[in-house]
C-alpha cells in the first residue's frame, strides 16, 4: 500500500484540505483553551475528521516543548472522533518516554474509540531500537512513528540511515509513521521495498517553503529548513506566487515519495 500523506495547511487553504491531503492531522493544543485555541481552526477539523477513516491527534510534543496531558488528549479523541491518539512522548530522552509511556498507557488504552500511536525518541541507534523494542511488547500500539530530527550520539545519523538499520536487524510487525523532514528530497532515496512498510507521512514543508517562495528542485530544497512552524502562522497571507509555489511543492513532494517523473 502506498503511504498517505498530509501537510499542516493554513486557515487560508482550508478549503484546499482533501485536495493536499490523504487524512487529517489535528494538532492538540489548537483545540484547548488551556493552551492556544483557535476556534476556526477547531471548527474546521471537527467537521474534517468526519470525512476520513484515518486522523491523527498529535500530542503537540514538538510545538509546546511538552506533551498535552493523557486526560486532554482522551477528552479530544471523544470529542473529535479521530482515530489515533499520539502517546506523549519526551524529545530524544529514551527514558523519559518510557516512563511517560508507562504513566499514560492506562490513560489512553479503552478510554475512547481511538488507537495509540507512539513516537520513538533516543539519543543514538540503541536507544531508537529500544525504544522500538519496548513499543513493539505493546500490543495496544497501532502505529510507530520516527520523527526527522538526527542522532546527535550516532554520528548525526539521519532517519533515513535508522530506518535502514532498523528494517534489516527488527522484523516490522507494526504501522510506521514518519513525522516531519528536514529535507523533502529524504523521500527521493527510499526504495519501494522500503516504504512498503510506512503506513503514513506528515510535513507541513511543502506549505511552508511555498510561503517563503522556496520551490522544491529535482532532489529536494536547495535552501536552509525554515524555522518557523505552520502552528504558529496559521493565519499566513498567501500571494499567487505562494500559492503556485505551494501547488508546486506538493506535487513535487508525491513525486519524491512515489517516485514519479518530476514535473
Amino acid at each position: 500500500m502506498k503511504p498517505l500523506i498530509s501537510h499542516e495547511i493554513p486557515k487560508s487553504l482550508f478549503l484546499q484540505h482533501d485536495l493536499i491531503n490523504d487524512y487529517p492531522y489535528l494538532l492538540a493544543h489548537l483545540l484547548l483553551k488551556e493552551y492556544h485555541y483557535d476556534e476556526e481552526y477547531a471548527r474546521f477539523y471537527k467537521e474534517c475528521v468526519k470525512r476520513f477513516n484515518y486522523s491523527i491527534l498529535d500530542n503537540s510534543c514538538f510545538e509546546l516543548g511538552k506533551p498535552v496531558e493523557a486526560e486532554h488528549l482522551v477528552n479530544l479523541a471523544n470529542e473529535y472522533g479521530v482515530s489515533h491518539i499520539v502517546l506523549p512522548d519526551a524529545f530524544r530522552d529514551f527514558k523519559g518516554t518510557v516512563q511517560l509511556a508507562e504513566e499514560n498507557l492506562p490513560k489512553l488504552i479503552g478510554k475512547s474509540g481511538a488507537q495509540i500511536f507512539a513516537v520513538l525518541q533516543g539519543k543514538n541507534m540503541q536507544e531508537m531500537l529500544d525504544c522500538y523494542d519496548y513499543y513493539d511488547r505493546i500490543p495496544e500500539i497501532d502505529i510507530i512513528g520516527i520523527n526527522f530530527m538526527r542522532l546527535p550520539e550516532s554520528d548525526n545519523a539521519s532517519r533515513l540511515d535508522f530506518f535502514r538499520v532498523l528494517t534489516k536487524v527488527r522484523k516490522i510487525t507494526k504501522k510506521i509513521h514518519f513525522l516531519g523532514c528536514e529535507n523533502p528530497g529524504e523521500f527521493k532515496q527510499y526504495k519501494l521495498s522500503e516504504l512498503q512498510y510506512v503506513h503514513s507521512i506528515d510535513t507541513s514543508s511543502p506549505i511552508i517553503n511555498g510561503w517563503k517562495n522556496n520551490r522544491f528542485a529535482f532532489n529536494g530544497l536547495e535552501q536552509p529548513k525554515p524555522i518557523e512552524k505552520l502552528a504558529d502562522n496559521l493565519d499566513m497571507v498567501l500571494t499567487v506566487e505562494n500559492i503556485n509555489n505551494v501547488g508546486h511543492n506538493v506535487r513535487a513532494f508525491r513525486n519524491y515519495v512515489f517516485d514519479k517523473p518530476f514535473n
